[in-house]
């Protein structure tokens, strides 16, 4: 799936649209940072042969307002944090360690060059790789953007996403279902989900199960979107009409899967060279959640361009017998608290695909294999990790 999944091209945001995006390329500094000696305290600028005397203090440099004299030998300057060491001092001595009479100071003995200032280039040196192309942007690597007077930085563009629903069965939320229908509430989970991990959403509402009417909806979607995804209508029933439709349009590369939950998954490219992808979500809300977490999101982060594209998996102890699917995969949904200096992880009871609970509050996901045997309690297992507990 991921090979016929495409990295989306670039676009360059400011600074203040920065904030979750994925780095297009490396940055580089190009100069070094700091580009200026400057005091890491207050105190006094002087030349460390001048140890333990009593020196003149000639000015000040602060922060912004430098001091164009010379330190030379017996004199001082008064220096604030961040500001520019003077040309002639090579340490600054805290202001605490010194003595002060009117403008006479007399510094302790065994002062060392290089003592309490930031040297040119300490945190960057010029042509140093700062950032890899693949990372996200956070307060962190956006602070050293701006540090490096970067206004503008190359990202990979966002995918556009059409979410929609399908099945008469299903109301907009807040109206009265009538006899056999439900509230649409899958449409709204995965556009959660869709948005967490990086997308921007166009909401098509409920699709109707009626081939023609559903297929001007889906291409009128595709105009200006990148990903097509659908909720229900990818079974094998006779109102089940995403997967035909996808065919008709494209290249349906899988149309089901060895999963609980989620069998009925489906996944297509929509063009002849393969720019645009669907995918068909089952109809239940957890095997539509689940399926999400193991195809659609890792899809998304890399059209994103992330170095990483999977949730991150921590080993835990079972609390519970994990009890297997005859011939699918499992996901099991389960909380996890902390023991030690360990997770423990615990079902969040039944697993049924139609029950949302389940997944309700559950910190991850545990993979079961098939088989006859499952997993004994105690055991330790790896867990996809969807959210940490809270520390108490």
């Amino acid at each position: 799936m991921l090979s016929h999944t495409p990295v989306l091209g670039v676009e360059h945001v400011t600074l203040a649209d920065a904030h979750g995006r994925v780095l297009a390329g490396d940055l580089t500094a190009g100069s070094p940072l700091p580009a200026f000696p400057s005091s890491a305290v207050d105190g006094y600028a002087v030349r460390a042969a001048d140890s333990g005397r009593t020196l003149r203090v000639v000015g000040e440099s602060a922060a912004g307002r430098p001091l164009a004299e010379r330190i030379g030998e017996g004199t001082a300057a008064r220096i604030l944090t961040g500001g520019v060491l003077p040309d002639g001092a090579d340490c600054v001595v805290m202001i605490e360690e010194v003595s002060l009479d009117g403008e006479l100071v007399t510094i302790p003995r065994g002062l060392r060059q290089g003592t309490n200032f930031h040297a040119v280039g300490a945190d960057l040196r010029a042509g140093e790789k700062v950032l890899s192309g693949g990372t996200q942007l956070g307060p962190a690597e956006i602070g050293l953007a701006a540090a490096m007077g970067l206004p503008l930085l190359p990202v990979h563009r966002r995918p556009r996403v059409a979410l929609m629903s399908t099945g008469d069965e299903l109301v907009e939320v807040g109206k009265t279902p009538g006899r056999g229908q439900i509230q649409d509430s899958n449409r709204w989970a995965l556009l959660g989900a869709l948005r967490e991990a990086g997308a921007e959403v166009r909401l098509l509402g409920i699709a109707p199960d009626e081939p023609e009417p559903l297929r001007r909806l889906v291409l009128d979607a595709l105009g200006d979107a990148d990903v097509l995804v659908t909720s229900g209508g990818v079974s094998v029933g006779t109102h089940d009409l995403v997967k035909p439709l996808l065919e008709s349009l494209g290249t349906v590369h899988i149309g089901r899967v060895k999963l609980k939950p989620g069998k009925p998954f489906t996944f297509a490219t929509l063009d002849g060279e393969g720019r645009k992808i669907a995918f068909g979500l089952p109809g239940f809300p957890v095997s539509s959640l689940v399926t999400f977490e193991v195809f659609v999101r890792p899809a998304l982060r890399k059209m994103q361009g992330f170095a990483s594209l999977q949730r991150p998996t921590l080993p835990v102890r079972l609390a519970y017998d994990a009890i297997p699917s005859a011939d699918r995969t499992e996901y099991q949904r389960v909380t996890l608290r902390r023991e030690g200096s360990g997770l423990v992880a615990q079902s969040t009871g039944s697993q049924s695909s139609s029950r949302l609970m389940s997944l309700a509050g559950a910190h991850a996901l545990v993979r079961v294999p098939p088989g006859d045997h499952g997993i004994k309690s105690g055991s330790v297992v790896e867990a996809m990790v969807l959210a940490l507990p809270d520390v108490q």
